[in-house]
């Protein structure tokens, strides 16, 4: 499926964009990043990108990459970025913006850096060594394994259980690299839909489950 629409035309002040964004405004230098990102693309070539504040540079990336998705429904797309909080902007915010507003179902997960991981293999361990943590590390050891059994993604321990683990059990409990696959088309941070999580503890039993994010 070939889209004709043009990056103008989508963020021109008559576009979809305009049309469901409440204060829109039209900015020259979106259009011309979002053009060159697409150029990029279509061409197989390198683009290395400066853009000041205010130019709109998560839509001006991801309005290609939605084009792109679209067009070549096989491949996937990673967008990568430097801190959590833009993740989270582009995942909850910016992302399902742009399905809706382009009515364009392309799929996207989220895999965080592996420092907001933990390692079930490693739960359990520190489990079989309970004795070695004070009262406190103990008893927030086994609500964390309640916990790890109860959630889908894992995602938020740190909000949970925010900084009353010492460093010797968040140490405990830290993972190894993690890797997982799927079947998503654009993603934030080498992200793809959950599916199997591996630790590099190649002679786990469990592991295809060993890891689940923090």
């Amino acid at each position: 499926m070939k889209n004709d629409i043009s990056i103008p035309e989508l963020l021109g002040s008559e576009g979809p964009i305009a049309g469901a964004k409440a204060g829109y405004e039209y900015r020259d230098g979106q259009v011309t990043m979002a053009s060159l990102v697409q150029t990029a693309l279509d061409e197989d070539q390198i683009c290395i990108i400066e853009a000041g504040t205010g130019i709109g540079k998560s839509f001006a990336y991801l309005i290609p990459l939605f084009i792109w998705c679209m067009d070549h429904p096989d491949d996937r797309t990673v967008i990568a970025t430097s801190t959590i909080h833009l993740q989270h902007q582009l995942f909850e915010k910016d992302i399902p913006f742009l399905q809706e507003a382009l009515h364009m179902p392309v799929r996207s997960s989220v895999l965080k850096g592996r420092n907001n991981y933990l390692c079930k293999r490693r739960m359990y361990k520190a489990i079989g060594q309970r004795s070695i943590f004070d009262a406190q590390d103990g008893d927030l050891l086994g609500r964390i394994m309640v916990w790890s059994n109860q959630t889908i993604s894992g995602t938020g321990l740190n909000c949970r259980f925010p900084c009353r683990a010492s460093c010797g059990l968040r140490s405990a409990l830290m993972l190894i690299p993690a890797w997982a696959s799927g079947a998503s088309t654009v993603t934030a941070v080498s992200s793809w839909k959950p599916g199997r999580r591996l630790c590099s503890h190649r002679s786990s039993s469990s592991i295809i489950t060993c890891c689940l994010p923090i």
